[in-house]
């Protein structure tokens, strides 16, 4: 997945500026597991299975041309106090808010 490759790139820029990096995919929990064996990350990926958490962010997709029961791309930059300070939705499966542009973000909140 190529946003994860770029999370995973940036990494040491999103430390130094203070944020963590969680991943949260609408994917059965066994999957991403399994994916995850062969592909580790150096950063938490969570399974929302039962699409609580997508939809308390904003970014579940129902239906759609190029999506069913999905989340949208999304970058959510929570604070440590629970306050959303930045979020970013793309409008379709294929968006994305590149690396170099969350980074700089970053800096803004």
């Amino acid at each position: 997945m190529k946003q994860l490759a770029q999370l995973r790139e940036r990494m040491d820029d999103i430390k130094a500026r203070g944020f963590e990096v969680v991943v949260v995919v609408a994917q059965a929990r066994d999957a991403v597991r399994a994916w995850l064996e062969k592909n580790p990350h150096p950063f938490p990926i969570l399974s929302d299975e039962t699409r609580e958490t997508i939809k308390a962010y904003g970014v579940y997709h129902a239906l759609g041309f190029d999506a069913f029961r999905i989340a949208r791309p999304a970058v959510v930059l929570v604070a440590k106090s629970g306050e959303v300070r930045f979020r970013a939705v793309a409008s379709t499966q294929f968006g994305w808010l590149r690396g170099d542009a969350l980074v700089a973000e970053m800096g803004r909140v």
